[in-house]
């Protein structure tokens, strides 16, 4: 696995996880999956887009991760993904939503050729763009977009809130349901 901070160019053609991937949930993983597939068929590299978050963290702002940002990458690793590009958020929070497709998924840096997310992802400064968006704007790159549908588990879908919402209440084995692995804390 190769994991860089930077967004420079890549040389070779990729299927892309696109998301914050807060606790690496079991919908986080369905996404990686989808990105991992699409790369075996069309004979792209898995990688994901994420980004860290520190100086927010600092600042009060946001709520806890579920898991460090180091276990993170790691079990994105464990889900069959290559290459990990993981800027700090204050690099990209400032583009357009047509400007991160541009500067980011494009052959300028990403160089996607699919890019995979869930059916709720926002992008974009102040989180303007969404899933119809990123298709229109990826489609003149010739960049196939796949939004997959939220995982429902016990009737409700999964997601990070949920999984705090569950820890609040000390419901271990539903968190440990969730998120596909035992929970720990580092």
């Amino acid at each position: 696995m190769i994991e860089t901070a930077k967004i420079e160019p890549l040389n070779v053609k990729t299927a892309v996880a696109i998301g914050y991937f807060d606790g690496v949930h079991k919908g986080h993983q369905m996404i990686l999956g989808t990105a991992v597939d699409h790369a075996k068929q069309m004979e792209l590299h898995p990688a994901v887009f994420t980004f860290d978050m520190p100086s927010r963290r600092a600042e009060g702002k946001g709520t806890k991760d579920l898991i460090t940002a180091r276990d993170k990458k790691r079990l994105i690793a464990e889900n069959g993904i290559e290459l990990i590009v993981s800027p700090s958020f204050e690099s990209f929070c400032g583009l357009s939503g047509r400007d991160f497709v541009d500067k980011v998924l494009s052959r300028k840096c990403l160089n996607a050729a699919v890019v995979v997310c869930g059916e709720d992802f926002r992008f974009g400064k102040d989180r303007q763009c969404g899933v119809s968006e990123l298709k229109r704007y990826c489609g003149p790159y010739g960049i196939q977009v796949f939004a997959q549908e939220a995982l429902v588990i016990n009737g409700e879908r999964v997601s990070s809130s949920r999984i705090k919402a569950e820890l609040q209440k000390g419901e271990i084995e539903t968190v440990n349901e969730l998120l596909g692995y035992q929970y720990s804390v580092s």
